[in-house]
């Protein structure tokens, strides 16, 4: 087993790092913390997010052959050392169903110390998880949230997916680009944004039609609701509207990711 503990310095010196991404609002007040403990982080792309995210403790690296340089960069930036592992090594730590391509971290998971109004006063919309419990799903809509500048992603603290492999893969590196806050009573913070002047809807099938509604990313809280139950009655009851993506009736629905990311580009198209 070869230890890398110390990263040549062409690395350090490359000018083949992609350039970098612009965290400044994406990681406010963002720390690590023991929220759902340690676990191991993989993928090319959320690995290299975590490495770009001063906030993100990484206590463990394994790596296995031919990385792109820029992983090799960014690990002698934060002057960390990876061991050396094979790729059945790396599946035994990750899952033998996972996609690691070659990488594996163990990190702390982050922990979000955004307030709900300063959510409310920062730039772009904010996605409402309302009981979406499938960690993959949330990891899509991290990555469509990301991709749309969404501010901050609120979800219900007892029924949330923690932070795991999965989610972080699915995310793409989205998991420390966007806040996620965790919240005990989603009415209540539902409530708290309303008052902080943003207008609140929710995807549901009988709702108006989403391409004709006004909306501005600035004051609009997107919320979905679990696929299946969708929404639960008091929180659609404190949406401020109700609206729908049209589509051929010969399907009843969308998965709630491949919605969340639809109703997004609309919401920005505006």
């Amino acid at each position: 087993m070869i230890i890398f503990t110390t990263l040549l310095l062409e690395f350090s010196m490359s000018d083949k790092r992609r350039p970098s991404r612009n965290r400044a609002e994406k990681t406010h007040r963002r720390r690590s913390g023991r929220n759902g403990g340690s676990y191991w982080l993989y993928g090319l792309h959320a690995a290299m997010a975590a490495l770009e995210n001063p906030d993100r403790d990484i206590l463990e690296i394994r790596i296995g052959e031919s990385l792109p340089d820029e992983i090799y960069h960014a690990i002698s930036q934060r002057r960390l050392s990876a061991q050396s592992n094979d790729r059945q090594a790396l599946s035994e730590l990750c899952g033998m169903d996972a996609v690691h391509q070659g990488i594996a971290m163990k990190v702390n998971p982050l922990k979000c110390e955004m307030t709900l109004e300063e959510a409310a006063a920062a730039k772009g919309s904010i996605l409402v998880l309302d009981q979406v419990t499938d960690p993959r799903n949330v990891g899509s809509l991290l990555r469509s949230a990301a991709a749309f500048n969404v501010a901050a992603m609120i979800v219900q603290d007892r029924h949330a997916p923690q932070e795991n492999g999965a989610m972080a893969k699915t995310a793409s590196g989205a998991l420390d680009i966007v806040p996620v806050i965790r919240e005990t009573n989603l009415s209540r913070a539902i409530e708290i944004l309303k008052k902080n002047g943003r207008w609140v809807v929710g995807l549901d099938a009988d709702g108006e039609s989403l391409p004709k509604a006004d909306l501005t990313p600035s004051k609009t809280v997107l919320v979905l609701g679990a696929e299946g139950k969708g929404m639960r009655r008091l929180v659609e009851g404190n949406c401020d509207a109700t609206l729908s993506i049209p589509m051929n009736p010969i399907m009843e629905s969308f998965n709630v990711s491949v919605a969340g990311a639809i109703a997004l580009y609309e919401i920005n198209r505006k």
